[in-house]
């Protein structure tokens, strides 16, 4: 508040008094407002604390923590959490956060998932593996992921384990590598 608005609340006998410019009431409004002042430009700005692209970087693995997306943050050389892809990669993430919740458990969700905290395109779900008799394994998935990708195998890894459907086993494959048998083990 500044000093007008301070003043208009107070009992006339006390806005009399403000006549003085140089009197103690005059001082203690003086110090109110500049109290009040750093507060105020908090709140006039406080949309910039919880939107992910403008928030400072050191705010934004607070806000992955809200949508549950602080399991795929390391920790960095400064001692704060980023994503193994990068802050901005991690904007993107919460800022898409709604959309890729309303997908999640689908093909669809996973590969906007996996492209979202890339960066990169170039994913594949394959949903009728063989097995080496030539069977389809039901409930089993691969996911073949570009030869970019490949820096970030861990944090696909975990995104695959928990964005697909709970019942469905995975694979991960280098496209054209050898899959690497990641959710056979534990299938939750």
């Amino acid at each position: 508040m500044n000093r007008a608005d301070i003043e208009r609340y107070l009992p006339g006998v006390y806005q009399q008094t403000l006549e003085n410019e140089r009197g103690p009431l005059a001082a203690l409004l003086s110090a109110m407002e500049a109290l009040h002042e750093p507060v105020e430009d908090t709140i006039a700005s406080f949309d910039a604390t919880f939107n992910p692209y403008r928030t400072p970087d050191r705010f934004v693995s607070y806000l992955a923590g809200w949508l549950d997306l602080d399991y795929l943050l390391i920790e960095g050389p400064d001692g704060s959490h980023v994503l193994p892809s990068g802050v901005t990669r991690l904007r993107e993430l919460i800022a898409t956060g709604a959309e890729l919740m309303r997908w999640r458990g689908t093909r669809r969700g996973l590969l906007a998932f996996l492209e979202t905290a890339t960066g990169l395109t170039g994913f594949a779900i394959e949903d009728q593996v063989t097995n080496e008799a030539g069977a389809v394994r039901p409930f089993h998935i691969r996911v073949d992921i570009p030869v970019e990708a490949e820096p970030h195998r861990a944090m696909i890894d975990a995104i695959v384990r928990t964005e697909r459907p709970a019942h469905i086993t995975y694979e991960l494959s280098a496209l054209g590598g050898t899959p690497d048998a990641g959710g056979d083990a534990n299938p939750n």
